[in-house]
C-alpha cells in the first residue's frame, strides 16, 4: 500500500502542476473578448479544454459568465447564470406546476451568433 501512495503522490503533484499552468491565448481572441466584454472585471480562468476550444469565465456586472471560443478564436457563445427569479413569469410558473418537488439545480443563458438558449438543470 505505501508503493502505492508514493507512487500516486507524483502523478497527483503533476497533475495539480499542469492543471494550473497558464494558457497561451491567440491574440485574436484576446481583441475579441475586450471588444465584447469591456465591462468584464474578475477573469477568473482561462482554459483550453479538450475540445480545443478556449474558455474566459468572469463577472460582468453581477452577472457570472462564461465566453467560449473555438480555436481558430471564432465565438461560439456566452452563458450567463440565472437566479430562479430571473426567470421569465411564464417560464416559471409552468416549472412549478409541471416539476412540482424538483429543485432547480442551475439555471443559465446561453447565447449564440443565431439564438438565445435557456438551459435549466433540474
Amino acid at each position: 500500500m505505501k508503493s502505492l501512495t508514493v507512487l500516486f503522490f507524483p502523478i497527483l503533484c503533476f497533475s495539480l502542476l499542469r492543471a494550473q499552468s497558464p494558457v497561451e491565448v491567440p491574440d485574436q481572441i484576446k481583441k475579441q473578448f475586450g471588444a465584447g466584454f469591456m465591462s468584464a472585471s474578475t477573469v477568473t480562468r482561462k482554459s483550453v479544454p479538450k475540445s480545443g476550444r478556449y474558455e474566459a469565465h468572469f463577472m460582468d456586472g453581477n452577472d457570472f459568465k462564461k465566453a467560449v471560443y473555438s480555436n481558430k478564436g471564432v465565438f461560439l457563445f456566452t452563458e450567463t447564470r440565472l437566479a430562479p427569479v430571473q426567470l421569465p413569469m411564464q417560464i416559471s410558473k409552468a416549472m412549478s406546476t409541471q416539476f412540482q418537488g424538483f429543485d432547480l439545480e442551475q439555471i443559465s443563458r446561453v447565447e449564440t451568433l443565431k439564438e438565445v438558449i435557456l438551459r435549466i438543470k433540474i
